[in-house]
């Protein structure tokens, strides 16, 4: 089903609707460019749920077709769902600056808006698409927030960005638990959207900087199993927590993604496009295992083998030394 923002309509997708206490509801955002990586999430929520959960899904549409819709819907085959596609009054983000990542696009903002998009929802579990689930959300759904606004796992950088910002805490954008109504109490998205225009400049990691510097000591510390960010060649999946339940792909190739939900990539109409990548990405890591050469410094040359990395250091040459 397709809505418009602040217009309601009821739910008529679903085949049995659920009791609402029941109901895990979570929101994606997702681009054309991104709805391989929304269908292969959701794939994983749904392959890994408890025969009990009931999950009601809200995606803020960034440009997807009927065809990407109908896919998504087909998802259903593995376990059925509620599902709405909502797009977003795209105006509020107008003044809002994309400044690291070329393959962002304005849709990273479109979780600030969820309060005044899901006016009758109290509360809501926001997942980047780029994630791969593998047990059930609901704990994570039912955390207490404790007063907070707002609930997230501590960013990989944290350490070194507090001491850029100035800050606490420093947390990660992909996995947010929102307290709706007290969100909607602070008028959030109206003034956030006013702070953003007013310290775009501030801004490095969009969105994610804004809900750290904006609700500074406001948040939530969430347990860190629910988001371990992964870059490409990591292998360690777990916590002193436990083993990783939500795994964040942070990196800009998502083939380690593709990769670790092989099985599952199977189940989604997406499975020629999501392979592809994964080939690509294959090639360059065998090549790159092969032989790899790059500057990590001024003074400092990493190079990898067959699999074995070194580093060559030299000492710096002056212009002003004399022969």
């Amino acid at each position: 089903m397709i809505i418009q923002e602040n217009t309601k309509v009821n739910d008529t997708t679903a085949n049995t609707a659920p009791q609402a206490g029941n109901i895990i509801k979570i929101c994606y955002a997702s681009s054309k460019n991104y709805v391989k990586y929304l269908a292969l999430s959701m794939a994983t929520v749904l392959t890994s749920k408890a025969p009990e959960d009931k999950l009601s899904f809200y995606i803020l549409d960034g440009g997807l077709t009927e065809k990407d819709k109908t896919n998504i819907l087909d998802l259903r085959k593995i376990s059925d769902f509620e599902i709405e596609f909502i797009e977003p009054d795209k105006t509020k983000f107008k003044n809002c600056p994309i400044n690291t990542a070329k393959y962002l696009s304005i849709a990273t903002y479109y979780r600030l808006s969820l309060p005044d998009i899901l006016q009758d929802t109290e509360r809501i579990l926001y997942i980047d698409c780029d994630t791969r689930i593998t047990g059930s959300l609901k704990e994570l759904f039912n955390t207490d927030l404790e007063g907070k606004p707002l609930g997230a796992a501590h960013d990989v950088n944290s350490r070194q960005l507090c001491k850029e910002y100035g800050l606490n805490d420093y947390y990660n954008s992909g996995v947010l638990l929102l307290d709706l109504n007290k969100l909607r109490e602070i008028k959030f998205t109206s003034e956030i959207f006013d702070w953003i225009s007013q310290n775009s400049e501030k801004l490095k990691y969009n969105d994610q900087d804004a809900i750290n510097l904006y609700l500074a000591n406001r948040i939530k510390t969430l347990n860190s199993k629910y988001n371990v960010q992964i870059r490409n060649h990591a292998r360690n999946y777990k916590t002193r927590f436990g083993r990783a339940v939500i795994s964040h792909y942070i990196a800009q190739n998502k083939g380690r993604f593709i990769y670790n939900a092989l099985p599952t990539v199977f189940k989604t109409k997406y499975a020629n496009q999501l392979l592809a990548i994964y080939i690509k990405y294959l090639l360059k890591s065998t090549i790159q295992w092969i032989f790899m050469y790059r500057k990590k410094n001024k003074t400092t040359k990493d190079i990898q083998i067959l699999g074995y990395r070194f580093y060559l250091k030299h000492k710096p040459k002056h212009k002003d030394a004399k022969a």
